[in-house]
C-alpha cells in the first residue's frame, strides 16, 4: 500500500487517471550535498493538470519503504506509460536564439527541456544560426528517427519550420513544387513553443502564450492540440482493458517526520536544475 505524502493527513481517497500521468520516478532521502543513492522512500508520479487554459506539472509522492514493492510499481507504471503510442519518444527541436528579446534558448532550457527529459523524450536540438537554417536542415535530414518536430521561437520561426516540413513532404512524394497541386500532408507533426514577440500561432493553438503549457501539450499528445495538427487514433494503455485505468491513493496513512534530521529530505531523481525537496512521510 502506498501512502500519499502530504501535510493534509485527513482520511481521503484520491483518484489519478493514468492518462494524465506522463512520468514516474524513484524517490529517495539524501543528506545535504549527497548527489546519488540514498534511502528509498517510494515513487513519484508526475501528472499533467489543467486549470483554465493552463497546463502544469504536478508531483504526487507515494511512500513505501519496501524495495520490492517500489520496483514492481515503478516497472509496471513505466510499461503502462510506454503503452501510450501517440506520445512522442524522440523529437527534433529548432530554437531561434534571436527571437523576441533573445530569450528563446533560455526559455527552452529552463521550462521545456526539463519536462522533455522528465518524460524520457530524446531530443535533437539545433540552435539556428541564420534565416533559412531550419528549412535547409529539414530538406535534407533523415526524419525517420523522430516522432515530431518542435519549434521554439516566434511566428516567423514557426512559418519557416512548417514550410520545411511541407516542402520535404512534397519532395519525398515526387511533386513538382513549382506547379499547382494538392499538397501532401507533412510526415511529422509540429509542436510550437511560444518564445516570440506576439506568438499568434501559439495563441491560436492553445489560447495562451505559455511555454510549459505548450510543452505539456506536446508530451501528452492531446487530442485537438497544436501538436500533430490532425486527429490520431487513441491507443489503449498497454496491459489495461480500459484507457480509464485509475490509481487510487489513500491519504489515511502516514505521519510527518520530525524536524532536525541533519538536513535530510525526500528527493526525486529528475532533471530539473534544482531538486524539489519535501519533508518525508513514512
Amino acid at each position: 500500500m502506498f501512502a500519499l505524502a502530504d501535510r493534509d493527513l485527513k482520511k481521503q481517497e484520491e483518484y489519478v487517471e493514468l492518462k494524465d500521468v506522463f512520468a514516474v520516478k524513484v524517490k529517495r532521502r539524501r543528506s545535504a550535498g549527497q548527489q546519488s543513492g540514498g534511502t528509498l522512500l517510494g515513487i513519484t508520479l508526475f501528472q499533467c493538470k489543467k486549470k483554465g487554459l493552463k497546463l502544469k506539472d504536478h508531483a504526487i509522492h507515494l511512500n513505501n519503504l519496501s524495495v520490492d514493492h517500489c520496483e514492481i510499481w515503478f516497472k509496471t507504471l513505466k510499461e503502462l506509460l510506454n503503452g501510450f503510442k501517440n506520445r512522442p519518444k524522440s523529437l527534433k527541436v529548432f530554437v531561434n536564439p534571436i527571437s523576441h528579446k533573445k530569450e528563446a534558448h533560455q526559455i527552452y532550457l529552463d521550462e521545456v527541456a526539463p519536462l522533455f527529459k522528465l518524460a524520457d523524450i530524446q531530443v535533437d536540438v539545433t540552435i539556428t544560426e541564420r534565416k533559412g537554417h531550419a528549412l535547409s536542415i529539414l530538406k535534407d535530414c533523415s526524419l525517420e528517427d523522430y516522432d515530431g518536430v518542435v519549434c521554439v521561437g516566434g511566428d516567423g520561426s514557426v512559418s519557416e519550420v512548417a514550410h520545411g516540413l511541407l516542402l520535404r513532404a512534397q519532395m519525398d512524394a515526387g511533386r513538382d513544387t513549382d506547379s499547382i497541386f494538392t499538397p501532401v500532408q507533412a510526415a511529422l507533426p509540429l509542436g510550437v513553443i511560444p518564445a516570440g514577440s506576439t506568438d499568434v500561432v501559439a495563441c491560436s493553438l492553445h489560447g495562451i502564450r505559455r511555454a510549459v503549457t505548450a510543452a505539456l501539450h506536446i508530451i501528452m499528445e492531446c487530442t485537438g492540440c497544436c501538436y500533430g495538427g490532425r486527429e490520431r487514433r487513441q491507443t489503449p494503455h498497454a496491459g489495461s482493458a480500459s484507457p480509464a485505468l485509475e490509481i487510487m491513493v489513500n491519504r489515511s496513512h502516514g505521519t510527518r517526520d520530525g524536524p532536525g534530521r541533519g538536513g535530510d529530505a525526500s528527493v526525486v531523481d529528475h532533471p530539473y536544475g534544482h531538486r524539489r525537496k519535501r519533508r518525508a512521510f513514512s
